[in-house]
């Protein structure tokens, strides 16, 4: 009875330590498990990081072929712009020259264009230019004088703006405010001819074969004349 006892006394009182024995490894597994949880969980944030990084990096990596490209496309921009650029001062001088050529250009136009002006005369056939004629009067004689032919020769020198124009290529036309009865106006260069040379040396004074010099016969007392060097 009393080997009884004892027994049952040892089984009982090993029963709590074996109690805690389970309890603790119950334990350790459920701690292994939610270990284990949350280990793939953070595996899992681990996977989705590194696809939100690789999708990043894609992004990353097609916006910067995408700049380079624009840089790219924008280099051989400025290069087609530069190289038009360098044909601008080639087509600056060009429009230039043509402006400037002294036959087809500005200057070659305004050349061309009539120089025209007129004269009034007293009754003694004085005629003084009138204002704004492209031409001024160097000498006048009555005829008689130096050769003159007409009633009274003028000799006229042509400029414009101040500067001489050669007018021995062009026609000459005189036109008398009112005509004179017997009277025929005329007008012949200075470089024309010898002949010509010499009546307009005679009426200035000095040897004059300048073709911007014109001498005009008439007869204009009291009234006056136009002139026209017309290009042709």
């Amino acid at each position: 009875m009393a080997v009884l006892i004892a027994a049952v006394s040892i089984s009982l009182a090993g029963a709590p330590a074996v109690a805690d024995a389970a309890g603790s490894k119950f334990a350790t597994k459920k701690s292994f498990r939610t270990l284990s949880r949350q280990l793939q969980g953070a595996q899992n944030n681990i996977k989705r990081t590194g696809r939100q990084l690789s999708s990043a990096i894609n992004a990353v990596s097609a916006a910067l072929g995408a700049t380079t490209a624009d840089l790219n496309n924008t280099k051989a921009s400025l290069a087609a712009l530069v190289q038009a650029a360098s044909a601008i001062p080639g087509a600056f001088s060009a429009i230039q020259s043509a402006l400037t050529n002294p036959v087809t250009g500005l200057v070659g136009l305004n050349n061309a264009r009539p120089l025209i002006g007129g004269a009034t005369c007293d009754t003694n056939s004085n005629c003084t230019a009138a204002s704004g004629s492209e031409f001024s009067i160097l000498a006048q004689a009555p005829g008689g004088v130096s050769g003159c032919p007409a009633t009274h020769c003028y000799l006229l020198r042509f400029n414009r703006l101040g500067s001489d124009v050669n007018v021995s290529q062009r026609a000459v036309n005189v036109t008398p405010v009112i005509q004179t009865a017997g009277s025929s106006p005329g007008a012949v260069n200075c470089a024309a001819s010898v002949g010509a040379t010499n009546f307009c040396s005679q009426i200035v004074g000095y040897y004059d074969n300048f073709g911007t010099d014109e001498y005009v016969t008439g007869s204009f007392s009291g009234t006056g004349w136009q002139i026209a060097a017309i290009a042709g």
